[in-house]
């Protein structure tokens, strides 16, 4: 079950719940229960600047255990750039194999990038960009994760119809 709705022309709320009997293949017989609620904000905050932000929240719960996940993320454009960054923080106890779900680590990352959109035809356009993120480990996964602050770095190349 969703429920959204819309107070205003900028602001979105959702709030969701969901039952899913022996959802994951690896897991047969066992069920979950999953929450989630977020919002959304979009504006023109300056003459050509547009902003949109999310936060949001969600709880996967597994044979009475609860697992909670936040993210708060924005964008800010202007012209045919694009800034962008994420921050989330994650509770999860499936992050070492064991036959039953093990203790409940808390990681986090955070991502910061930028694209550049380059219209090609009318209907076409391409964007090329690139993001940096850092990783943040517990020190009892550290050893697994290569360190307590993994870092990464992707260019990307995306096309767009319309």
């Amino acid at each position: 079950m969703r429920v959204s709705w819309n107070p205003t022309r900028t602001l979105a709320l959702q709030g969701s719940y969901g039952y899913f009997k022996d959802p994951e293949q690896l897991e047969p017989g066992v069920n979950q229960k999953r929450l989630s609620a977020s919002i959304l904000y979009a504006d023109e905050i300056a003459p050509g600047f547009k902003l949109a932000t999310t936060l949001a929240w969600g709880r996967k719960t597994i044979e009475g255990r609860s697992d909670d996940a936040y993210a708060a993320e924005a964008s800010v454009k202007h012209k045919g750039w694009t800034v962008f960054g994420r921050g989330e923080v994650t509770q999860n106890s499936e992050l070492i194999a064991t036959l039953e779900h093990g203790p409940a680590y808390t990681v986090g990352k955070a991502s910061l990038g930028l694209v550049r959109d380059v219209r090609l035809a009318e209907h076409l356009s391409v964007g090329i960009g690139g993001l940096v993120s850092v990783n943040f480990v517990p020190d009892a996964l550290a050893p697994l994760y290569g360190g307590r602050n993994p870092k990464g770095a992707m260019g990307f190349l995306r096309f767009r119809l319309g």
